[in-house]
């Protein structure tokens, strides 16, 4: 009996190897292309939250630098809406897009959350008011009659917040005030001891200021208590002043601006107070301005 030998069988059993090896191969090619794809789709939805992260935070700073030079704004009478990590302010750009912010006062950090379809980024702002700008009135948790500007005893009060660590130096200060035809007779910082800006006592020359672009008293107007800048009746009215020497206020610490005014009278309407100022050794002239109504 002869028995013959030939590679008919070992060739299909190659065959058969080799097909499962191509088989496995191109099920882990699918496999990789598949889980490359789910990440390409969550790293482009990361993406996409960060751009309205970053889209937040330029809101927010936009947001609220405009709302803080308004008393009347909502953020300067409710900063309370915008300090609660629980319930932040949160806008809908679209049904796939958001972002939202909130703000900590204690910490002095701008946090913004932004969201594109399950992903989520989040920005931080660390020493907010300083980066904002560098005076500011109050905008913390203490009461509203305290950190709005108000009237006292004869006297416009407005706190003022140095968010600096450098001193602010005041060179410069312009008001506005409605029409109440009272007499202006002293602004001044209200620290210890008190810094002048004007003072009718020192600043009056012959019924006129020193400062020749401010206008003279009016000598229509007679008693001890009339005296110093007298106000419009009809219209609002804007005065310039500049220090001879500049007021500076330390860093990081608080302070409050006085407008006194003849007594009595009525106070109310819009006031607009600018303060020309530099910060530490620098020259570069900056302005910040307030609006708020008494």
């Amino acid at each position: 009996m002869k028995t013959l030998f030939n590679n008919r069988g070992i060739s299909l059993v190659v065959l058969l190897v080799a097909m499962t090896l191509i088989a496995v191969l191109g099920a882990g090619f699918v496999s990789l292309v598949s889980m490359k794809q789910r990440g390409f789709l969550h790293q482009r939805d990361s993406y996409r939250a960060l751009n309205m992260a970053n889209a937040g935070m330029e809101y927010a700073i936009r947001y609220i630098s405009d709302q803080l030079r308004d008393t009347r704004s909502q953020y300067f009478q409710t900063p309370g809406a915008f300090q609660a990590s629980t319930s932040p302010v949160i806008q809908n750009m679209s049904p796939n897009e958001s972002f939202s912010y909130w703000y900590d006062p204690a910490g002095d950090v701008l946090k913004i959350t932004g969201s594109y379809m399950n992903s989520t980024r989040q920005v931080n702002l660390s020493n907010f008011r300083s980066y904002m700008d560098s005076i500011t009135l109050r905008y913390d948790s203490a009461p509203l009659s305290v950190r709005r500007p108000r009237y006292d005893s004869g006297s416009i009060v407005i706190p003022i917040s140095n968010n600096n660590k450098l001193n602010i130096n005041v060179f410069g200060i312009d008001i506005t005030v409605p029409a109440n035809e009272q007499y202006l007779q002293q602004m001044y910082f209200s620290e210890v001891p008190e810094i002048h800006v004007y003072n009718y006592q020192d600043d009056i020359i012959d019924n006129c200021p020193k400062d020749p672009s401010l206008p003279c008293k009016d000598t229509d107007w007679s008693g001890p208590s009339k005296v110093g800048i007298r106000l419009p009746a009809s219209i609002p009215t804007t005065l310039v002043f500049t220090e001879h020497t500049p007021h500076s206020i330390p860093g990081n610490t608080r302070s409050s601006f006085r407008i006194l005014f003849d007594l009595p009278g009525t106070f109310s309407g819009t006031y607009t107070v600018l303060f020309r100022y530099t910060i530490g050794t620098e020259t570069t002239p900056r302005a910040t301005s307030i609006t708020f109504v008494i």
